[in-house]
């Protein structure tokens, strides 16, 4: 089952899809409960993370604790009839929350962030990644230790859409929300983008932000969109500008390569609408490297294969 998942705590609003493989799961997970029978639910999105932590900390080989349950827990103090018992719910919460990433951050540790997140098999960038967690980590930790003034001069502070920021439960929960998103992308495997695409395709998607954070993943993101994507948004993704990494010119001859996943895409669609092929070649024209010969770039993309041949070649080989 494909979810599609929106925050609305954050300034730059992020929706994403991902893919539930047992959506029955949440009748079994084991939630907390008191005398009058309350009980923890969970968002599609949590529960997913819950899966995910659990895989995270059996890849790096962490046993004896459930990072699921300390999850849970952080969530449970949360609800509306718990912060009425407990005044200490948001540092207890933080707490919670900073302890699922303590065994990575701390000195020594035997499976550091970055390499937690390499052992799991993270599709983005695990440095990127781990650094963007280590934020967050560094705000739970001030507010778990009660360090209020701390906590608010850190980063994720300020790409927080509240509408009272002296009010620190909206703060907290705003926080939690922009904590999930980031585990989110650091616990997304490259199969996980590739589902996210074929949503965003299948369901017509058309949200430029969307696209951007897919493709951002990593290369093979890329390719696989351009791979799947339909002949119709040939016109969309112009109009975009998700074909501009065609007329990028590399920092140096290494980097070069007549082959882009855009260019691939213009191939794919060449046979069936080469004019327009041809005109968003003659539109944006062609920058050509002072390291290559403009008889070198030209001889390059007529050696492409099938449609790419003719015309349009020539057009930009001129």
């Amino acid at each position: 089952m494909l979810v599609k998942l929106a925050s609305a705590q954050c300034t730059s609003p992020v929706a994403t899809y991902f893919h539930m493989d047992d959506p029955d799961q949440q009748s079994r997970l084991p939630s907390p409960g008191t005398s009058s029978g309350e009980t923890l639910s969970l968002t599609e999105k949590q529960r997913w993370l819950c899966n995910r932590l659990d895989e995270l900390y059996k890849a790096a080989n962490r046993t004896g604790v459930i990072p699921s349950d300390m999850f849970r827990s952080a969530l449970y103090v949360m609800q509306p009839a718990q912060r009425g018992r407990n005044p200490d719910w948001m540092a207890q919460s933080a707490h919670s929350l900073r302890e699922l990433l303590y065994p990575f951050f701390k000195s020594k540790a035997e499976v550091g962030r970055r390499d937690a997140l390499s052992r799991y098999g993270v599709a983005g960038d695990a440095d990127a990644l781990s650094k963007a967690i280590g934020v967050h980590y560094s705000f739970m930790t001030d507010v778990a230790h009660h360090e209020w003034e701390q906590a608010a001069k850190n980063p994720i502070v300020k790409t927080l859409s509240i509408s009272n920021g002296n009010d620190r439960a909206l703060l907290f929960e705003a926080a939690l929300s922009a904590f999930e998103d980031v585990l989110f992308r650091a616990l997304q495997r490259q199969l996980d983008v590739h589902a996210e695409i074929d949503a965003f395709v299948s369901e017509g998607g058309t949200d430029t932000a969307i696209l951007r954070h897919l493709l951002g993943v990593n290369y093979d993101a890329r390719r696989y969109f351009f791979a799947v994507a339909p002949e119709h948004l040939l016109d969309w993704l112009r109009d975009n500008a998700f074909l501009q990494p065609i007329w990028e010119v590399p920092e140096s001859s290494a980097n070069l390569s007549y082959h882009t996943p855009e260019l691939d895409f213009l191939v794919k669609v060449a046979a069936t609408q080469s004019q327009n092929v041809v005109d968003i070649m003659q539109l944006f024209g062609i920058r050509v490297p002072t390291y290559v010969s403009k008889a070198d770039c030209g001889e390059g993309l007529r050696q492409r294969p099938g449609p790419c041949r003719g015309s349009a070649c020539d057009t930009v080989a001129r």
